[in-house]
């Protein structure tokens, strides 16, 4: 520091000169001892731009998305609604929206009628293929049964804890009864549901319970061998 103020020419009498001096040379010592240059400005000044650029990057990410949120998400939202509202009170629009196809219909028409067709001729086949029990005991019948609204159409009674056929419940008018279209014949006992043995009446209702609308269902029938010739 010292050095410095030797630089300088000014008068030491002169006041001026010497806070001139001494400014001079606070100067000089503190660009040399705290590396104060060219290069340390540019590196200062490059840390403060990519500072800024960061922040500047992330204000503008979050202002865009707070402005797509605002002026076009929330108004697309405002729009679907409305057009929904608008939808679902023009009947035929939504007639024809949930108008099936005409060829699907007639197809699956087709192979509903089919499933009927061969479950006729299953249920045939299976009332022919008759297993006469060894002695005096029932024939032991199967038949596969279409499962409908009202199940399997058949009024059961509990003898002995036997599930008995003893009836064929009623039907809607132009269906036909499944248990009457299985072959199905008053006096059958029910004993075994998809192949599981009924071991009660009241076990045996709940199997029948379980079955689902539309399926078909194998019932094994203990028939008296009288009845049959009958």
């Amino acid at each position: 520091m010292a050095a410095s103020f030797s630089k300088t020419k000014a008068s030491p009498d002169s006041w001026s000169a010497a806070k001139e001096e001494v400014s001079a040379g606070l100067r000089s010592w503190y660009r040399a001892s705290h590396g104060v240059n060219s290069a340390a400005n540019a590196e200062d000044m490059a840390a403060i731009l990519e500072a800024y650029w960061n922040l500047a990057a992330k204000r503008f990410t979050d202002n865009t998305c707070m402005l797509l949120d605002e002026h076009v998400m929330g108004a697309l939202v405002s729009r679907m609604q409305e057009q929904c509202y608008v939808f679902v009170h023009d009947k035929e629009k939504l007639s024809k929206f949930f108008e099936e196809d005409s060829d699907l219909v007639q197809r699956r028409n087709e192979a509903i009628a089919k499933r009927d067709r061969l479950a006729k001729a299953n249920s045939a086949m299976a009332n022919i293929q008759v297993e006469k029990a060894l002695g005096q005991g029932p024939a032991r019948v199967r038949v596969t049964i279409s499962v409908g609204t009202k199940g399997v159409g058949l009024s059961l009674a509990d003898e002995g804890g036997k599930l008995a056929v003893r009836g064929f419940r009623e039907v809607p008018a132009g269906e036909t009864n499944p248990g009457v279209e299985a072959g199905v014949q008053l006096g059958d006992v029910i004993d075994q549901v998809n192949g599981e043995h009924v071991g009660s009446f009241h076990g045996g209702i709940s199997l029948l319970k379980g079955l689902p609308t539309n399926a078909m269902a194998t019932l094994t029938l203990l028939r008296d061998k009288k009845a049959r010739r009958d």
